[in-house]
């Protein structure tokens, strides 16, 4: 039998915030999903991203071209990476409506975890 210690305790709670979390974000997020499905999510996310994308890869031509070694690839290298990143931050903008309330569902469900272990920890008795 393995000695009871704080760091074995400690671990088992985060471990169970971290479920909870898991948990919270879930169950909201299969509420949301269930209006609309994910697939029209993302095309519809995808679809209102290209203006981003073409800006950073604006950004990345443009930045390859002030440099003084103006080559070819450095400038495609460039473009590539500033679309790919402009991709990435419309994407998560444009799905900031899901990704929001999961975020609210993980953060009340791991509050509630916080609660019930200092409830534990720190019994209230009436009377």
């Amino acid at each position: 039998m393995r000695p009871h210690s704080p760091l074995n305790s400690n671990i088992a709670y985060v471990s169970g915030l971290a479920r909870s979390g898991f948990k919270g974000a879930i169950s909201v997020g299969k509420l949301r999903l269930k209006d609309e499905p994910a697939r029209s999510l993302l095309s519809q996310s995808f679809r209102e991203s290209w203006k981003p994308a073409a800006i950073g890869a604006s950004i990345g031509v443009l930045a390859s071209v002030w440099q003084r070694d103006r080559k070819l690839p450095k400038t495609l290298w460039g473009g590539l990476v500033g679309s790919a990143l402009g991709l990435a931050g419309g994407l998560v903008w444009n799905s900031r409506r899901v990704t929001g309330g999961a975020v609210r569902g993980a953060i009340k469900s791991v509050n509630a975890a916080r609660d019930q272990h200092w409830l534990e920890l720190n019994p209230i008795n009436y009377g």
